[in-house]
């Protein structure tokens, strides 16, 4: 059973060694048995993977309200921390 588990993460680990590799191979592969697709949007695709942010938080979607939420928010904990500093010092 541990010669299993050895082989396993060891195969886990050759796999994301060689995934841009793995990913390039069949990247090739589809470009060329289908020539209609288009390279350079497919190259594109591939190259903004993993790159989205959020355009909304707690409801709000300009940069000014969002901004403004964490300032309230940030705010009201350092205010909370610095009166409970206090309190545990002073009573």
């Amino acid at each position: 059973m541990r010669k299993t588990r050895l082989q396993y993460h060891a195969a886990i680990r050759d796999a994301r060694k060689s995934e841009t590799g793995i990913v390039n191979m069949r990247f090739a592969a589809a470009v060329v048995e289908n020539r209609h697709r288009d390279f350079w949007q497919e190259v594109k695709r591939l190259g903004s993977r993993g790159n989205s942010v959020s355009n909304v938080v707690d409801g709000l979607s300009s940069a000014s309200d969002i901004a403004e939420s964490f300032a309230g928010k940030y705010s009201t904990l350092y205010t909370r921390g610095a009166e409970r500093n206090t309190c545990i010092r002073y009573c």
